[in-house]
C-alpha cells in the first residue's frame, strides 16, 4: 500500500473498523510509524466519540452493560479467528468503540423518532380537546343565556305590574286571527314579546317594535328589534321600553331598523 493520504478517508474507515483485514494491518503499521498519522487517528477517534455522546439517548446502567458485553463478544470472536497476525490494540479498541457508538446512534434515532411521533399525537389530541372545550363552552353560554331569558320571562309574567297587550294582525300583511303578545312592565321598563305567530322575515329585513305614546296624533317611538328571529327556538324577545304607551305595533323594516315605521309593512297593532 502506498503512503496514506490523511485526506483520502482511509483513516476514517480504519477507525470505524470498516477496512478489510489486510488493509487494517497495513494502516496500523503505518500509523505506528508516523506521528502525523497517529495524531490524525486520535483526532478522528475523538470526533467519533464526541458525535456518539452528543446523539446518544439516556440509557439505564443495565443497558450500558449489555452494550459493553456485546462489543467485547465481537472482539473475542474476531480474536479467535485471527491465526497468524494479531491486530494492534488501538484498532481493536476503537473498533469496539465504533460498534458501541453505532449502537448508541441507532438507539438515539429510534428514540427520537418515537418521541417525535408521540409529540405529534399529543399535539393533535390537545388541539382536538381545545376545539371540544370551545364548542362545549359556546353551547353552555347559549344555554345559560336562554335559561336566564326564560327565568326573566317567568318573573315578568308573575309580576303584578305586568300588562299583557295583544297585537292583532292588520289583515294587510298578516291575517287578523294571528296575534303577537307583549308582556310589558312599565315600572321596570322591561317587555317580552311572544312573536311565535309571525312568519320568518325575508332576508335582509327585520321586525321592529314600536311604542305609540299617542294615537291622536300617531306618535311612534322605536322600542327595539326582534333580532335573531330565525335562530330563536321559542320566538320570545326581550326589550326595554321607557315612557308611557297607548299602543304597540310591529312593522317589517330593512336590516338595522328604521327611524320611523314603514306603515305599508305594518303587521300587528294593539292598544294597551
Amino acid at each position: 500500500m502506498d503512503k496514506i493520504d490523511i485526506t483520502s478517508g482511509i483513516l476514517e474507515l480504519y477507525v470505524s473498523g470498516a477496512l478489510p483485514p489486510e488493509q487494517m494491518e497495513e494502516v496500523s503499521r503505518q500509523v505506528e510509524q508516523s506521528a502525523e498519522l497517529k495524531e490524525e487517528v486520535e483526532r478522528i477517534e475523538a470526533a467519533f466519540m464526541a458525535f456518539a455522546e452528543a446523539h446518544a439517548p439516556e440509557i439505564s446502567p443495565s443497558t450500558q452493560k449489555q452494550i459493553l458485553a456485546s462489543g467485547k463478544k465481537v472482539l473475542l470472536t474476531d480474536a479467535k479467528k485471527e491465526e497468524a497476525t494479531v491486530r494492534p490494540l488501538p484498532s481493536q479498541r476503537w473498533r469496539w468503540m465504533a460498534v458501541a457508538a453505532s449502537i448508541l446512534f441507532l438507539a438515539s434515532l429510534a428514540l427520537n423518532f418515537i418521541q417525535y411521533q408521540q409529540l405529534q399525537q399529543t399535539e393533535q389530541e390537545l388541539t382536538d380537546l381545545q376545539i371540544q372545550d370551545q364548542v362545549l363552552s359556546d353551547n353552555f353560554d347559549r344555554l345559560q343565556a336562554r335559561y336566564d331569558q326564560k327565568q326573566g320571562f317567568l318573573a315578568n309574567l308573575r309580576n303584578e305590574s305586568t300588562q299583557t297587550v295583544t297585537l292583532a294582525g292588520t289583515g294587510a300583511n298578516l291575517s287578523e286571527d294571528r296575534q303577537v303578545r307583549v308582556f310589558w312592565n312599565e315600572e321596570n321598563q322591561i317587555a317580552y314579546i311572544d312573536a311565535s305567530q309571525l312568519p320568518e322575515p325575508p332576508e335582509g329585513q327585520v321586525y321592529q317594535l314600536w311604542r305609540l305614546s299617542s294615537l291622536q296624533p300617531l306618535t311612534p317611538h322605536d322600542a327595539g328589534l326582534l333580532e335573531g328571529f330565525s335562530e330563536s327556538d321559542d320566538k320570545i324577545f326581550e326589550t326595554q321600553i321607557s315612557g308611557s304607551s297607548a299602543a304597540f305595533a310591529i312593522t317589517l323594516e330593512p336590516e338595522g331598523g328604521s327611524e320611523n315605521p314603514t306603515l305599508e309593512q305594518l303587521y300587528v297593532l294593539g292598544q294597551v
